[in-house]
Protein backbone atom coordinates (compact mmCIF):
# COMPACT_ATOMS: atom_id res chain seq x y z
CA UNK A 1 0.00 0.00 0.00
CA UNK A 2 1.25 3.66 -0.89
CA UNK A 3 2.61 5.50 1.56
CA UNK A 4 1.11 9.53 1.87
CA UNK A 5 5.29 10.71 1.15
CA UNK A 6 5.15 8.31 -2.10
CA UNK A 7 1.32 10.07 -3.07
CA UNK A 8 2.57 13.43 -2.92
CA UNK A 9 5.36 12.52 -4.70
CA UNK A 10 3.78 10.99 -7.37
CA UNK A 11 1.29 14.05 -7.80
CA UNK A 12 4.27 16.08 -7.59
CA UNK A 13 5.80 14.01 -10.48
CA UNK A 14 2.05 14.57 -11.98
CA UNK A 15 2.19 18.45 -11.80
CA UNK A 16 5.21 18.68 -13.31
CA UNK A 17 4.97 16.29 -16.25
CA UNK A 18 1.29 18.44 -16.74
CA UNK A 19 3.49 22.07 -17.01
CA UNK A 20 6.13 20.25 -19.49
CA UNK A 21 3.12 18.41 -21.46
CA UNK A 22 1.68 21.80 -21.89
CA UNK A 23 4.73 23.28 -22.84
CA UNK A 24 5.17 20.69 -25.57
CA UNK A 25 2.30 20.63 -26.77
CA UNK A 26 1.43 24.69 -27.75
CA UNK A 27 1.83 25.11 -31.41
CA UNK A 28 5.08 26.78 -31.11
CA UNK A 29 6.62 23.94 -29.72
CA UNK A 30 5.64 22.34 -32.54
CA UNK A 31 6.13 24.55 -35.52
CA UNK A 32 9.35 24.76 -33.89
CA UNK A 33 11.38 22.40 -32.08
CA UNK A 34 9.49 18.95 -33.00
CA UNK A 35 9.31 20.14 -36.26
CA UNK A 36 13.30 20.59 -36.19
CA UNK A 37 14.09 17.26 -34.82
CA UNK A 38 12.42 15.52 -37.93
CA UNK A 39 16.11 15.65 -40.61
CA UNK A 40 13.21 15.07 -42.95
CA UNK A 41 10.83 17.90 -42.61
CA UNK A 42 13.19 20.58 -41.36
CA UNK A 43 13.02 22.67 -44.64
CA UNK A 44 9.38 21.95 -44.41
CA UNK A 45 6.22 24.37 -42.89
CA UNK A 46 4.17 22.11 -40.24
CA UNK A 47 0.69 23.44 -39.74
CA UNK A 48 0.64 23.06 -35.83
CA UNK A 49 -3.47 22.15 -35.79
CA UNK A 50 -2.55 19.14 -38.47
CA UNK A 51 -0.84 17.56 -35.09
CA UNK A 52 -2.69 15.85 -32.45
CA UNK A 53 -0.86 14.69 -29.52
CA UNK A 54 -2.37 11.95 -26.94
CA UNK A 55 -1.25 11.37 -23.18
CA UNK A 56 -0.08 7.80 -23.05
CA UNK A 57 1.15 7.80 -19.45
CA UNK A 58 1.91 10.55 -16.72
CA UNK A 59 0.43 8.86 -13.39
CA UNK A 60 3.93 9.87 -11.80
CA UNK A 61 5.57 6.47 -11.14
CA UNK A 62 8.19 6.99 -14.15
CA UNK A 63 8.62 9.24 -17.24
CA UNK A 64 5.63 10.80 -18.76
CA UNK A 65 4.87 9.59 -22.38
CA UNK A 66 2.75 11.35 -25.02
CA UNK A 67 2.96 11.22 -28.97
CA UNK A 68 2.30 13.61 -32.08
CA UNK A 69 0.36 12.17 -35.11
CA UNK A 70 1.89 14.12 -37.65
CA UNK A 71 0.31 14.47 -41.23
CA UNK A 72 2.89 13.34 -43.30
CA UNK A 73 5.97 12.60 -40.51
CA UNK A 74 4.04 9.60 -39.05
CA UNK A 75 4.01 8.63 -35.00
CA UNK A 76 6.56 10.70 -32.83
CA UNK A 77 7.03 9.90 -29.30
CA UNK A 78 7.68 12.33 -26.22
CA UNK A 79 9.48 10.56 -23.24
CA UNK A 80 9.49 13.04 -20.22
CA UNK A 81 12.21 12.37 -17.49
CA UNK A 82 12.55 13.74 -13.93
CA UNK A 83 16.09 12.57 -13.32
CA UNK A 84 19.45 11.48 -15.56
CA UNK A 85 17.74 8.66 -17.44
CA UNK A 86 16.50 10.46 -19.99
CA UNK A 87 19.97 11.66 -21.38
CA UNK A 88 20.68 8.16 -20.47
CA UNK A 89 18.27 6.61 -22.19
CA UNK A 90 18.81 9.17 -25.78
CA UNK A 91 22.24 8.00 -26.00
CA UNK A 92 21.51 4.29 -25.64
CA UNK A 93 18.75 4.64 -28.12
CA UNK A 94 21.57 6.48 -30.33
CA UNK A 95 23.79 4.05 -30.17
CA UNK A 96 21.56 1.29 -30.82
CA UNK A 97 20.26 3.07 -33.62
CA UNK A 98 23.68 3.67 -35.27
CA UNK A 99 24.71 0.61 -34.54
CA UNK A 100 22.36 -2.46 -35.88
CA UNK A 101 19.05 -1.25 -35.11
CA UNK A 102 18.57 1.41 -37.61
CA UNK A 103 16.61 2.20 -40.60
CA UNK A 104 18.32 -0.86 -42.73
CA UNK A 105 17.54 -3.31 -39.86
CA UNK A 106 14.88 -5.89 -39.94
CA UNK A 107 15.03 -5.04 -36.37
CA UNK A 108 14.69 -1.65 -35.36
CA UNK A 109 14.32 0.43 -32.19
CA UNK A 110 12.66 3.91 -32.34
CA UNK A 111 14.58 6.43 -34.37
CA UNK A 112 16.27 8.98 -31.90
CA UNK A 113 15.85 12.92 -32.92
CA UNK A 114 16.44 14.48 -29.82
CA UNK A 115 17.36 15.00 -26.71
CA UNK A 116 16.41 18.77 -25.17
CA UNK A 117 17.91 18.91 -22.05
CA UNK A 118 15.72 21.89 -20.75
CA UNK A 119 12.85 20.36 -20.75
CA UNK A 120 14.44 16.71 -19.96
CA UNK A 121 12.30 15.53 -22.81
CA UNK A 122 13.62 12.96 -25.42
CA UNK A 123 11.85 12.48 -28.91
CA UNK A 124 11.76 9.68 -31.07
CA UNK A 125 10.15 8.40 -34.13
CA UNK A 126 7.65 5.16 -33.83
CA UNK A 127 9.91 1.80 -34.99
CA UNK A 128 8.03 0.73 -38.11
CA UNK A 129 5.66 -2.47 -38.09
CA UNK A 130 2.65 -3.72 -36.39
CA UNK A 131 2.25 -3.82 -32.52
CA UNK A 132 1.58 -7.22 -31.35
CA UNK A 133 -1.70 -6.34 -29.32
CA UNK A 134 -2.93 -5.71 -32.91
CA UNK A 135 -3.17 -9.28 -33.86
CA UNK A 136 -6.67 -10.46 -34.41
CA UNK A 137 -5.99 -14.26 -34.32
CA UNK A 138 -3.76 -16.60 -32.76
CA UNK A 139 -1.81 -17.07 -35.64
CA UNK A 140 -1.06 -13.58 -35.54
CA UNK A 141 -0.44 -13.24 -32.02
CA UNK A 142 2.08 -16.40 -32.23
CA UNK A 143 3.50 -15.19 -35.23
CA UNK A 144 4.34 -11.69 -33.68
CA UNK A 145 5.24 -12.84 -30.40
CA UNK A 146 8.26 -15.22 -32.30
CA UNK A 147 9.43 -12.17 -34.10
CA UNK A 148 9.31 -10.02 -30.70
CA UNK A 149 11.26 -12.99 -29.56
CA UNK A 150 13.75 -12.79 -32.40
CA UNK A 151 13.76 -8.72 -31.80
CA UNK A 152 14.96 -9.19 -28.31
CA UNK A 153 17.15 -12.28 -29.09
CA UNK A 154 19.31 -9.54 -31.83
CA UNK A 155 18.73 -6.93 -28.59
CA UNK A 156 20.53 -9.30 -26.43
CA UNK A 157 23.17 -9.94 -28.77
CA UNK A 158 24.51 -6.49 -29.11
CA UNK A 159 27.44 -5.25 -28.41
CA UNK A 160 26.22 -1.92 -27.57
CA UNK A 161 27.04 -1.31 -23.43
CA UNK A 162 26.43 2.02 -22.28
CA UNK A 163 27.12 3.40 -18.43
CA UNK A 164 27.89 1.67 -15.53
CA UNK A 165 27.03 -2.33 -15.11
CA UNK A 166 24.90 -3.17 -12.43
CA UNK A 167 24.19 -6.22 -10.81
CA UNK A 168 20.49 -7.01 -11.90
Amino acid sequence: MPTEKLLAQQAAARHDFDGRIARITTPEFVAGPLLGALPDLRDQRLDPAACRAHVVQNDGTGPATLFYDLNGAGRVFAKLYRDDSGKHAYQVLSALWSDGFGPTSRYRVAQPLAFMPDLNVMLARAAPGRELAAATTDEELVAGAREAARWLLQLHRSPVRLGEPRYP
